[in-house]
């Protein structure tokens, strides 16, 4: 082993504390903190560490949350999550099921909707932990009270609430079926859901919309009944003045008929004096539908008495004639007269009739609902002028209203509106204008 030069002897100790310095200075550089794992606010793990916890307080320790929720935190430590606008939203009645993400994992519920109303939710499954899971499960009484997704999380627990409430507005949304709130693209070229009917060709009478009234709870009920090809295909509520919570329950029972075809159906418990007013509204429009094809029979009727070969008629060409019946040279009756039929043996008194009749929209809904009117010219219990065919709507119903008019000319040559097809295109204002010929006719009668 080499000996120290003595010339360094006494320089030994200065060499030691630098060699030192520079080991220490390399290990501080080097030096990396711990990182710890954000819990959820108010959350603790399980095991042996949170029992040491609860023994002995630990001190307060900054944490810096994922950059994803440390976004969503506010600044009381409660979470804050978008609102939504669910005032004028519809639900339809049913069990939905929806998931949202909490704390730790996927949160699944089941929502039951009933009378359009959200009455149950229930939780399927989550990864959140108990304890704070069961704290956040409180906003789903506030969410049934206050029919709304808009609640406040719940205090040590936001993501497991912001996990609920988005598993319920995620039920929710297979459950919407109509929203005022918001129409999107996709919406706006989509034909809302309607109830279809069950079956078909029950009704035999012309196609058409008809009108029926009826007494409810606090008010009369009129609807429109709109048949074609011996089905009813609509029933819209025209006016009533009920209480519009019962009577939004009872107004259920128009979607049983159609599906039903049908007035034999079930009325809504809670609301069964509106409900029988509805039911008994569209019994007495389709008593008027069976009018209208009495009335479309008639010219048919081997009973009518204007039948020529009616052995009764004494004007029958092929009755004997009697030999004692003489003309009374007195008589200046023209006998171009005689030949003519009488005023009192028609149906309907001859005359122009100004009517008025309302335009509904049909499923496609483009349009609003507005009033047509128009002067029908009866003679001879035939239609034989339709003029002045007007609307008191939007000035875009106008092109609608005029491709219409083309059917006036058809209407004319048979002598009313029965069996005249409508105009493709315009479809909902033919309707009003052969609604109009019938109520004209209904005017005229004697």
């Amino acid at each position: 082993m080499k000996k120290v030069p003595e010339h360094l002897k006494s320089k030994t100790p200065i060499l030691a504390v630098i060699l030192t310095l520079a080991v220490t200075a390399f290990s501080l550089s080097t030096y990396q903190a711990p990182s710890y794992a954000a819990p959820e606010a108010g959350q603790q793990g399980g095991g042996a560490a949170a029992a040491a916890a609860a023994q002995k307080p630990a001190l307060p320790k900054k944490v810096t949350p994922p950059a994803s929720k440390a976004a969503a935190e506010g600044p009381s430590g409660s979470k804050t999550i978008e609102k939504v606008s669910d005032e004028n939203v519809t639900y339809k009645d049913g069990t939905y099921e929806g998931s949202g993400t909490g704390y730790r994992g996927t949160t699944k519920v089941r929502v039951t909707i009933k009378d359009g109303k959200i009455a149950a939710i229930d939780v399927l499954s989550t990864g959140d932990d108990a304890p704070y899971f069961n704290r956040a499960k409180s906003l789903l009484d506030k969410i049934i009270s206050g029919q709304t997704t808009n609640v406040d999380t719940v205090s040590g627990a936001t993501y497991s609430s912001t996990g609920l409430i988005k598993a319920v507005r995620d039920a929710l949304s297979n459950a919407v079926t109509k929203d005022k709130n918001k129409k999107s693209d996709k919406d706006k070229n989509k034909k809302p859901t309607q109830t279809k009917p069950g079956k078909s060709g029950k009704f035999p009478y012309p196609d058409g919309t008809y009108y029926g009234t009826a007494e409810g709870f606090v008010s009369n009920i009129t609807v429109a009944v709109t048949i074609k090809n011996k089905t009813i295909t609509k029933i819209k509520v025209v006016s009533q003045e009920e209480d519009e919570a019962y009577f939004n329950e009872a107004k259920a029972v128009v979607k049983r008929m159609v599906k039903a075809q049908s007035t034999k159906v079930d009325a809504v418990s809670g609301a069964t004096y509106s409900s029988n007013g509805l039911i008994n509204a569209v019994k007495q429009a389709l008593k008027e539908a069976k009018k209208a094809a009495e009335e479309q029979a008639k010219p048919t009727d081997p009973t009518d008495p204007s039948d020529p070969t009616d052995p009764t008629d004494p004007t029958d060409p092929t009755k004997p004639t009697d030999p004692s019946d003489e003309t009374d040279p007195s008589d200046k009756t023209d006998e171009t007269e005689q030949t003519e039929p009488s005023e009192e043996a028609s149906t309907y008194l001859d005359g122009t009739y100004s009517v008025t009749v309302p335009c509904y929209a049909d499923e496609d809904e483009d349009f609003e609902d507005y009033d047509m009117s128009m002067d029908i010219t009866i003679r001879g219990d035939k239609i034989v002028e339709i003029t002045g065919v007007t609307g008191n709507g939007a000035s875009s119903n106008n092109a609608y209203i005029k491709r219409a008019q083309k059917m006036i000319k058809n209407i004319t040559a048979k002598g009313s509106a029965d069996g005249v097809d409508t105009i493709s295109g315009a479809t909902c204002s033919c309707d009003s204008i052969i609604n109009a010929c019938r109520k004209a006719f209904a005017q005229a009668k004697r």
